[in-house]
C-alpha cells in the first residue's frame, strides 16, 4: 500500500520571513549558560523525518546526483499561532553551508487504511519527500496549500517556486523521470458516491465514528499514476514504464512475501522475507547468486532488518534493530552469502532514513537527551560525525541523568525501559516516579503521542520510567490473519499480561535505585497505553493516579462507538458480542466494569474525534464517586498534532502530578477553579477511602 497523506489548515500561520528566522538554527551558542528545560523548547525544536519513536523508515532527506548537496524539509512548531514553520533546507555537505530554498506550507499528517476504510487521519506527521532532477537542476517537493498537497519545484541554486501539479487530490508520491523534464506522481482514486445526504446516510460498515458522521471510502480503493510536464505544462496517464519507479517491488524473481530486498551491479540479490501464511512475525534475510541461494541462519538475520544495501564484492550491508532483545541496539552487519555476518557499528542511538553515500551512510540519529541530527556514519571505520544539528541551543540545557534498566516478562518476554532523574539529583533524594509509555527510543520528548514531557517532567523533581514494552505474544506465531493475531494476543488476556508485568519488574527496577519513593508513583498513556493502564489500575495498587491521552475499551465502546466494522472485528478476536453481560471477561480489563474497585483519581485528555471512547468510564467513575475529570480538544486525531494544545496539555499534567503526588498548587488566579474542582475531588476520595468506624 502506498503511503498517503492527509493536512489540516492551521488558522494565523506565522509569516514567511519570520519562519526564516525560525527554522535556521543560530549560531554561537557553545558558550551560553546551561539552564533548566521549558515546554517550549520541546514543542518547538526543529525537526525533521517522521515523528514516531522507532528506527528505520524511507530517507526524508535526498542527495543531489553528484553527492554533494543534501535536501530536507524542515518543521517547527509555533505555539503563539498555532501553527508550523517548513521550509526546503539544502546543506553542503562539505562545507556545511545550508540555505533555504523555499518557505511555507502547512504540515502534512499520515493517513492509514484501517478497519477496512481508506485514509483514516492519526494526527502524526508525514516526512514529505525531496527529490533532485537527474541533471541536478531542480528539487521537486511536496507542498500543502489550503488543504491540498500538491507538487513543486525549485531551482537547486535557488531561485522562485513553481507549482507543479494544481489537481483536487493529495499527491502521495513522486518521482523525476529521466530526462528531467517530467514528474510521475501518485494520487488516490476519487471513491465513487452512491448516496445521497438529502436522504440521509445508511449506517453501515463504510462509518468510522471516531472520524466522521460520513460513510467514508473503503480501503480498496485504488490508486492513480500520472505524469506531468515539470514546467507545469501537460499532465496524463501514467504510462507501464512511468509507474515502475512508484510501483512497490514487482521483480519477478522475489518470492512472495519479499519485503527490502538490495540488487548488486552484477545482479547479487538479498531480500527479507516475511514466511508465507503468517500475518506478523520475523522475516529472515536470503540471498541468490546465479541459481544458488543462501539464508542467512544467524541470529543477526532473523529478523527487524531496517535497511539493505548492496555492497562491494558481493558482499550486502544490512541494519539491524535489535529491539527489546538488545535493549534497543541497531547494528551495521557485512554479509557474505554463506558466511556469517560480521557487525561492523552498533548503538543504542535510533538511526532513522539511512541514506548511501559512498562507502557512508546519512541518518537521522538521536539520543535520550539529544533531538534528532543528521549524521554521517561509516561502518567500517566506526566513525560517526554531525553533519548538521537543527537543535543547537539543546547543548545548554540541563538533563538529568539517564539509566537503561532492563527485566523480563513473567513468561520471560524481554522489555525494557529509562529511568531518567532530576538534573540535581542527590543521592539521598527519594523522587516521585511517572511511569510514559510504550516507546523509549531516541529523544525522550514525551512518549508515544508526546504528552508527557519527560525531561520537563525531571526538571520539575520527577523520576521518569520511560517504559518500551515487550512484543506481543502473537508476534511470530501461526496467526495467519489481523483477526487470528489480535485473537492470540486477547486470548487469557496474554498480551496484557505481558505488558504488566514486564512493567511491573522495570517498576522494581527503578525502586531497587533508591531514587524513586515507592508510595508516589503514577502512570501514563496513550493508544496500546492505555490498554496498560487499564489493567494495571485493575491489578496493582502500587499507582497514586493516571493521565490518559484518550479512553478506554469497555462494552459500549467496543460494541457501539467504533462503528460496525470495528464491533465485528472484535467479535472475531474474543470479545463478548454487544448486549453480553460477559463478566468474567470484563472484570479483568474494564475500568466502567469494575469502577468501584478503581483507586487512582484519573485525567483523561483526549481528542473530540475520540472522547466517546471515554464516556461510559467517565459516567461509571461518577457514578461511583471516584476522582475523574475529562478535556477535550477541539479538531484532533489520536495524535494531538496543534502545539497550543500540546502546550496545555503539559501544563495540566504537571498541574495533575503536582497535586496528586506532591500536594501542590500552581498559584495562578487563573488556575483556581481548576483546583476547587480537584481540592472536592481530593475530600471526597479521601472521606470514601477513610477506615469505617
Amino acid at each position: 500500500m502506498l503511503p498517503a497523506g492527509l493536512l489540516l489548515l492551521i488558522a494565523s500561520p506565522a509569516a514567511a520571513q519570520d519562519c526564516r528566522v525560525r527554522l535556521l538554527p543560530p549560531q554561537g551558542v557553545a558558550d551560553t549558560p546551561k539552564r533548566q528545560v521549558t515546554a517550549t523548547d520541546l514543542i518547538e525544536l526543529r525537526d525533521f523525518g517522521i515523528a514516531i519513536d522507532i528506527p528505520g523508515g524511507e530517507p526524508p532527506f535526498s542527495l543531489s546526483p553528484d553527492g554533494n548537496r543534501l535536501a530536507m524539509l524542515l518543521r517547527r512548531a509555533d505555539i503563539e499561532h498555532n501553527s508550523y514553520c517548513i521550509g526546503l533546507l539544502v546543506i553542503d555537505l562539505a562545507t556545511g553551508d545550508r540555505q533555504l530554498l523555499d518557505v511555507g506550507g502547512e504540515p502534512t499528517l499520515i493517513v492509514a487504511d484501517m478497519h477496512g476504510l481508506a485514509d483514516q487521519g492519526t494526527g502524526a506527521f508525514d516526512a514529505l519527500r525531496t527529490q533532485w532532477s537527474p541533471d541536478g537542476q531542480w528539487i521537486a517537493y511536496q507542498r500543502r496549500i489550503a488543504g491540498v498537497t500538491q507538487l513543486w519545484r525549485v531551482r537547486s541554486d535557488g531561485g522562485a517556486t513553481e507549482q507543479v501539479t494544481h489537481g483536487a487530490r493529495d499527491v502521495r508520491r513522486f518521482d523525476w523521470a529521466p530526462d528531467s523534464r517530467h514528474l510521475v506522481y501518485v494520487v488516490r482514486e476519487t471513491p465513487v458516491t452512491d448516496f445521497d445526504s438529502g436522504g440521509g446516510y445508511l449506517y453501515d460498515e463504510s462509518f468510522w465514528p471516531l472520524s466522521a458522521s460520513v460513510p467514508q471510502p473503503p480501503a480498496t480503493l485504488g490508486f492513480e499514476f500520472r505524469t506531468v510536464e515539470a514546467d507545469g505544462g501537460a499532465d496524463r496517464a501514467a504510462s507501464g514504464e512511468e509507474q515502475r519507479s512508484l510501483l512497490p517491488s514487482g521483480d519477478s524473481r522475489l518470492p512472495p512475501g519479499a519485503m527490502l530486498h538490495a540488487e548488486s551491479e552484477t545482479g547479487a540479490l538479498a531480500w527479507t522475507e516475511r514466511p508465507q501464511g503468517q500475518y506478523l512475525g520475523p522475516k529472515p534475510l536470503h540471498a541468490r547468486i546465479g541459481p544458488a541461494q543462501f539464508d542467512c541462519s544467524d541470529a543477526a538475520c532473523s529478523d527487524r532488518i531496517i535497511g539493505l544495501w548492496a555492497w562491494n564484492d558481493g558482499d550486502f550491508l544490512f541494519l539491524r534493530d535489535w529491539g527489546t532483545q538488545r535493549r534497543g541496539e541497531v547494528e551495521f552487519f557485512r554479509w557474505h552469502p554463506g558466511e556469517a555476518p560480521v557487525s561492523l557499528y552498533r548503538t543504542t542511538d535510533p538511526l532513522n532514513g539511512c541514506l548511501r553515500q559512498g562507502s557512508s551512510f546519512l541518518c537521522g540519529r538521536e539520543s535520550a537527551t539529544q533531538p534528532r541530527r543528521l549524521v554521517q556514519i561509516t561502518p567500517a571505520t566506526g566513525q560517526s560525525h554531525v553533519i548538521f544539528d537543527p537543535n543547537p541551543e539543546f547543548g545548554a540545557l540541563q538533563f538529568g541523568a539517564v539509566t537503561r534498566l532492563s527485566a523480563r516478562a513473567a513468561d520471560g518476554a524481554p522489555a525494557f525501559a529509562d529511568l531518567v532523574l532530576p538534573p540535581e539529583h542527590e543521592t539521598s533524594e527519594r523522587h516521585p516516579l511517572v511511569i510514559v509509555q510504550y516507546n523509549t527510543r531516541g529523544f525522550l520528548r514525551g512518549g508515544t503521542g508526546d504528552e508527557y514531557p519527560v525531561h520537563l517532567l525531571a526538571a520539575r523533581g520527577y523520576a521518569v520510567l520511560s517504559f518500551q514494552r515487550p512484543t506481543p505474544p502473537a508476534y511470530g506465531s501461526a496467526a495467519a490473519s489481523h483477526n487470528d493475531y489480535q485473537r492470540t494476543n486477547v486470548r487469557v488476556w496474554a498480551d496484557r499480561r505481558r505488558a504488566f508485568s514486564a512493567l511491573e519488574a522495570l517498576v522494581d527496577e527503578a525502586i531497587a535505585t533508591s531514587a524513586v519513593d515507592q508510595s508516589r508513583i503514577a502512570i501514563t498513556g496513550l493508544s496500546d497505553g492505555i490498554a496498560t493502564i487499564q489493567w494495571t489500575l485493575l491489578h496493582s495498587d502500587r499507582y497514586r493516579t493516571a493521565i490518559l491521552s484518550t479512553c478506554c475499551e469497555d462494552p459500549s465502546t467496543v460494541a457501539f462507538a467504533t462503528g460496525p466494522a470495528f464491533a465485528e472485528e472484535t467479535r472475531a478476536w474474543g470479545y463478548p458480542p454487544p448486549g453480553t453481560d460477559d463478566v468474567s471477561f470484563w472484570k479483568e480489563y474494564s475500568l466502567a466494569r469494575n469502577a468501584g474497585r478503581v483507586a487512582a483519581p484519573i485525567l483523561i485528555q483526549a481528542a473530540d474525534r475520540e472522547y466517546r471512547l471515554a464516556l461510559e468510564t467517565v459516567t461509571m467513575l461518577r457514578h461511583a464517586d471516584k476522582p475523574v475529570e475529562l478535556y477535550v480538544f477541539p479538531d484532533e486525531y489520536h495524535i494531538k498534532w496543534q502545539p497550543r494544545h500540546r502546550y496545555a496539555i503539559y501544563q495540566r499534567v504537571l498541574d495533575w502530578l503536582d497535586f496528586w503526588l506532591r500536594n501542590r498548587e500552581d498559584p495562578d488566579p487563573a488556575k483556581e477553579a481548576q483546583y476547587a474542582r480537584w481540592r472536592a475531588m481530593r475530600a471526597g476520595h479521601a472521606s470514601a477511602e477513610a477506615p469505617t468506624p
